[in-house]
């Protein structure tokens, strides 16, 4: 009885040995596949960042081959912009061809007269041919001139006063263009496009007045390189900057508003707003 007991004993331990080493192993296999997800999760996790910084790398690739493509398309405008005042020059020159190709006559009356009405109908007024002419040489004259690819400079002003209280960033277009070696002002959006790589000196004046005040920034690519202010208790007052700087061909600079102005920006006989730069060296 002693031993059928004992037998029984050991034949539940060898079982219960059993379930338990069953129970470890189904253990350990959940644990191992849970081990197996998570180093896959980790390998996506890995690609997935790999994936990331390589959009990054793409985009800002894309970036600077859109501001590649902004210039480029800036280019063609002035090209075409200067393209039209060639032609229109052009057909200026052929207009005064024909003039010259008239025969003058004196009328009856004593009054010079033309048989081409071509002339007529350019300048009805007296001595228009003379003005004419004149005008016309001396395009043809400045046009002949050639000017160096090392003497680049340029001078603009505002032709008259601002809009009052111009947003922040706003870009002050100097309209009146005095000199422009180069070719790198444009008056349409304030913007000097540097035709050569140099140091180049840069310098604006801003006038206000009736107790006005504005602040501008000298922007390069986008980068602030400059800053000044103009501020009048009471009369007409201006402010002036100057800046040297290394500049790429190709580059932008530009004058814009820091912050919102009060009043207006002042252009006149009395004071003029203006922009100037030229190659250094």
């Amino acid at each position: 009885m002693a031993s059928i007991l004992l037998l029984l004993f050991f034949s539940t331990g060898i079982v219960g040995n059993m379930a338990m080493s069953n129970d470890c192993h189904d253990l350990l296999n959940t644990v191992m596949s849970r081990l197996d997800i998570l180093e896959r999760k980790s390998e996506n996790h890995d690609q997935l960042l790999n994936e990331n910084e390589e959009l990054k790398k793409i985009v800002k690739d894309n970036k600077a081959q859109i501001l590649e493509l902004m210039m480029t398309i800036r280019n063609l405008k002035l090209f075409v912009y200067e393209t039209r005042k060639d032609a229109n020059f052009q057909n200026e020159i052929s207009s005064l061809y024909i003039i010259k190709d008239s025969k003058i006559y004196e009328g009856d009356k004593g009054e010079t007269q033309l048989k081409s009405a071509a002339f007529m109908d350019l300048r009805p007024e007296k001595h228009a041919k003379e003005d004419l002419e004149k005008d016309i040489k001396k395009r043809i004259h400045t046009s002949l001139v050639q000017v160096p690819s090392d003497k680049i400079a340029f001078y603009a002003y505002l032709s008259q006063d601002t809009q009052p209280n111009l947003p922040v960033s706003y870009i002050l277009k100097f309209d009146t263009i005095k000199l422009n070696l180069g070719q790198g002002y444009s008056q349409g959006d304030g913007i000097f496009t540097v035709p050569r790589s140099g140091v180049y000196v840069f310098t604006w004046t801003i006038a206000v007045s009736s107790s006005g005040w504005s602040v501008v920034d000298i922007v390069l690519n986008g980068e602030v390189v400059g800053a000044g202010n103009a501020h009048a208790p009471q009369g007409l007052n201006t402010g002036t900057g100057v800046v040297v700087v290394y500049a790429n061909v190709g580059d932008h600079v530009y004058i814009r508003l820091h912050e919102n102005g009060y009043y207006v920006i002042n252009s006149n006989a009395r004071g003029r707003s203006s922009f100037s730069g030229w190659l250094l060296f």
